[in-house]
């Protein structure tokens, strides 16, 4: 049923969310299947929207049976099969010659905590995301961005922090769209990121005329959030003159 796409879409974000939280917690062999997760009920969700089949748990499997005229780009199936050799190992003890998957899957040594004693379940603590004061401080954030950045149009939150879903370790996830950018997509993000943000931000930037190339193109993520997302700065119009 090509109108559930929506359904897979929603859960896959959610599948992320996990992700992201598994990796703050250090679960990290679950970090790594719920990003699988994610990717493939995101492409079963662009496979419904664009009505063709989708069967299997292979992200690389799913992206190579989209219709010929919504073919993945050669780096996306690269991804794709990364991801894909999660999908058991991550989950079972004999996908390794020995030990579990909790032993192999680790944190990089540069960026790995220094260990602490393992909480017992008197010391577990309870986190309360205080939504409203986190949204009060992204908007001031967002205009703080658009008065440094004057070619920042606009700023909308997406995800679950925008759904106004029960997560204590949601993302804040942005959407900045620029009168224009010439910079390759990997290179914007540092410029726009926000500084001193209450939840770790994640920033999707382009420009206005790549965003309505892919409206128009009804990709399907985008225009979840267009249509679901929050609106946190937008450039006012400029006053014309007397």
């Amino acid at each position: 049923m090509p109108e559930r796409y929506r359904d897979w879409l929603q859960q896959a974000s959610r599948d992320l969310d996990h992700a992201r939280m598994d990796v703050r917690e250090g679960f990290y062999e679950w970090a790594a299947f719920a990003a699988q997760q994610a990717a493939e009920k995101a492409c079963k969700a662009l496979h419904l929207f664009l009505g063709s089949s989708a069967w299997g748990h292979d992200v690389t499997d799913l992206l190579a049976h989209l219709p010929p005229e919504h073919q993945a780009p050669t780096d996306l199936i690269d991804r794709a099969k990364r991801l894909d050799k999660h999908y058991l190992p991550a989950r079972y003890p004999n996908g390794f010659a020995a030990g579990t998957p909790m032993e192999h899957y680790t944190r990089p040594e540069p960026s790995r905590p220094s260990p602490t004693p393992r909480p017992s379940l008197g010391s577990v603590v309870v986190r309360h995301l205080d939504r409203e004061r986190v949204l009060a401080d992204l908007r001031d954030l967002a205009a703080g961005i658009g008065a440094k950045n004057p070619e920042v149009r606009e700023i909308r939150l997406f995800g679950s922090l925008a759904r106004g879903e029960r997560n204590p370790y949601a993302d804040a996830d942005l959407l900045i769209v620029l009168d224009r950018c010439d910079l390759p997509y990997r290179d914007r993000p540092a410029i726009y990121k926000p500084v001193g943000a209450q939840v770790p931000t994640d920033l999707i930037v382009c420009a206005q005329a790549e965003l309505d190339r892919e409206v128009a193109a009804a990709n399907p993520f985008l225009l979840q959030i267009l249509r679901d997302g929050l609106v946190l700065y937008t450039r006012a119009a400029p006053i014309p003159a007397a």
